[in-house]
């Protein structure tokens, strides 16, 4: 082990108390005129005593105990009382629009001599009763006893 440096301690073997902390010059005199004493002069390209600590630039799996860079703190074991809420976009002031594509039910969807599958593919039948329910069989041509119902208006469905 490396003494201390840049300090005055007794000789190896010996019992001087009165040596230990001594300024240097009092240090040197004792040694020189008296035979006690030792100093101990650092030099710039020896090691000290005990290496110190020098920083790690890759994270530990032990804690610090000194402050961090940005610390944080610990996860707690149960939910807290009142958890903060993820950011979201703020609602909006009235209610979103309709599509603008609006269905329509012409009376004259009823004349054409298609199945229904077909007929309500179009624009102006895609509006139909008969495009929501099962399906049936198309229009009947040649007028029938059976009642029908149309739409007494294009605006009613």
């Amino acid at each position: 082990t490396t003494a201390p440096c840049d300090l005055c301690q007794q000789q190896a073997g010996t019992d001087q108390p009165e040596c230990d902390g001594v300024a240097e010059e009092r240090c040197k005199q004792m040694n020189q005129f008296e035979n006690k004493c030792q100093w101990f002069e650092c030099n710039p390209n020896q090691p000290v005593a005990a290496p110190t600590n020098t920083p790690i630039l890759s994270p530990t799996d032990m804690p610090v105990t000194g402050p961090t860079n940005a610390p944080i703190p610990p996860p707690t074991d149960t939910p807290v009382t009142n958890p903060t809420n993820a950011p979201v976009p703020s609602p909006t002031d009235s209610p979103v629009k309709a599509p603008t594509t609006s269905l329509k039910c012409k009376s004259s969807c009823y004349d054409i001599a298609k199945p229904w599958e077909k007929i309500c593919k179009k624009r102006q039948c895609n509006g139909c009763p008969e495009c929501f329910s099962s399906p049936t069989s198309p229009p009947v041509a040649s007028n029938t006893d059976a009642p029908a119902q149309s739409p007494v208006n294009e605006n009613d469905y």
